[in-house]
């Protein structure tokens, strides 16, 4: 591969993902303080870290990509979300850059092709002095890889659980998310919106992106019966 490309990095319709937009649990203060510093190109070379599908996982991975962006770093984002899509080749030539963020690793537990391309790229990347952050939906060894020798490599770094928020401050997030868009919620939408959905953060912040373009559209404020129509509650 001649030349890796970079990636555009948002996560909603007009934010783009960083430190400051991404709210944490006080006990994750450690793993946002590293993961900052490796995307400035300082800190630890490899860390893992892990929670479930919409703890945060991909806005801090594009988090650190975007730093690294800035900063010009050579920087690559490559997520197993859509493992069938790719191949094992795109592990080819990315120990070369300066940052490599991996997302969803879990998924590939059990593809041996795939672990055994992965354990190659990791012993290249450490051979090289580049900085690597892997993020998965549990630790390690729960993740039911094949190979040893890959649990061991990835037990090898930096490892940090992902906190969920508490009600109280899932409620502020969702407020302050939507003010800075430029909407008005109130605690009590925001406490209905909490009660009737998903309660992890991707999918709380998906639901006001939907109401933010319907209230753009029917220029309309969050009042509950507008959003329990544009729900369909």
């Amino acid at each position: 591969m001649s030349q890796i490309p970079q990636i555009a990095l948002n996560i909603g319709s007009t934010q783009q993902a960083s430190f400051k937009n991404y709210y944490a649990n006080a006990l994750d203060k450690e793993l946002l303080l590293n993961l900052l510093k490796s995307a400035k190109g300082r800190g630890y070379r490899f860390i893992y870290f892990w929670g479930p599908k919409g703890s945060g996982r991909t806005h801090l991975l594009h988090a650190c990509c975007s730093t690294a962006q800035k900063l010009k770093l050579t920087h690559f984002y490559l997520s197993f979300e859509n493992i069938n899509a790719l191949t094992p080749n795109a592990f080819d030539n990315l120990e070369k850059l300066q940052l490599v963020c991996i997302d969803d690793i879990h998924l590939m537990a059990n593809l041996l092709t795939w672990e055994e391309a992965f354990f190659d790229f990791f012993n290249r990347i450490q051979a090289g002095g580049r900085r690597l952050l892997v993020a998965g939906n549990a630790p390690p060894q729960q993740c039911g890889f094949q190979l040893p020798d890959l649990v061991s490599r990835l037990k090898s770094g930096l490892i940090f659980q992902i906190h969920p928020l508490s009600e109280k401050a899932k409620t502020e997030a969702m407020i302050r998310h939507a003010g800075e868009k430029g909407l008005e919620l109130t605690k009590t939408v925001a406490d209905f919106i909490l009660n009737h959905y998903p309660r992890d953060m991707g999918s709380l912040f998906s639901i006001l992106d939907r109401l933010d373009k319907a209230s753009l559209q029917a220029k309309h404020k969050l009042t509950l019966p507008f959003i329990k129509k544009v729900l369909e509650i």
